[in-house]
């Protein structure tokens, strides 16, 4: 509806800029994440630096805020980034946190890591995979963003044994400490039967 469509319009046209705990929410695209979308759980991926002094969730006190400075591409394989996404995966894990929302700061390198994990432990095919984190630069007219940073994440997964990219990835995985019950439950979280 013409609600909907407008909510989602303007949750997706955030301002940026660096004003210490402020955040760019319209009032409608407030509405629209808690009501339309009923968010509960905002996973933000940003760093200390980049949240500017932030102590909770833009989206209020009744959406939990987990804050998880996250890797991205290569990093992805670090100590680091593997702890990231092993705090970021038990979130997942939580049927009480659904619905979800997670972010960085642009929603494309951090993210576009954690979704392309997440979707090819769901068994994304590998062609949605490399669609789904192409969509995510179309916005942005950065030439740094470029085929050569998502390769190397590509390139992390191809370090890990199987015939597919999802058993790649799930070998990723089950290398961040994760286990393959854990694994299972997000299925059945995510997946219908």
């Amino acid at each position: 509806t013409e609600t909907v469509e407008r909510g989602a319009r303007d949750f997706l046209n955030v301002e940026k800029g660096l004003a210490k705990g402020r955040y760019r929410l319209t009032p409608d695209a407030l509405d629209f994440a808690l009501n339309g979308l009923g968010i509960r759980s905002d996973i933000d991926l940003r760093t200390d630096r980049e949240c500017w002094g932030m102590e909770g969730s833009p989206l209020g006190t009744n959406v939990t805020w987990f804050h998880y400075s996250s890797g991205q591409y290569s990093s992805m394989e670090s100590d680091f980034g593997k702890d990231a996404f092993k705090k970021v995966f038990a979130v997942f894990l939580d049927e009480r946190n659904y619905p979800i929302d997670f972010h960085c700061i642009a929603g494309q390198d951090r993210t576009g890591a954690v979704a392309f994990i997440l979707n090819g432990l769901l068994g994304v095919a590998e062609d949605d995979l490399w669609r789904d984190w192409e969509t995510t630069g179309f916005w942005n007219g950065n030439p740094g963003f470029s085929h050569d940073k998502f390769r190397k994440l590509v390139e992390v997964f191809g370090r890990y044994p199987g015939k597919t990219m999802n058993e790649r990835v799930e070998a990723y995985v089950l290398s961040c400490g994760i286990t393959p019950e854990e694994i299972e439950k997000f299925r059945s979280i995510m997946l219908e039967e």
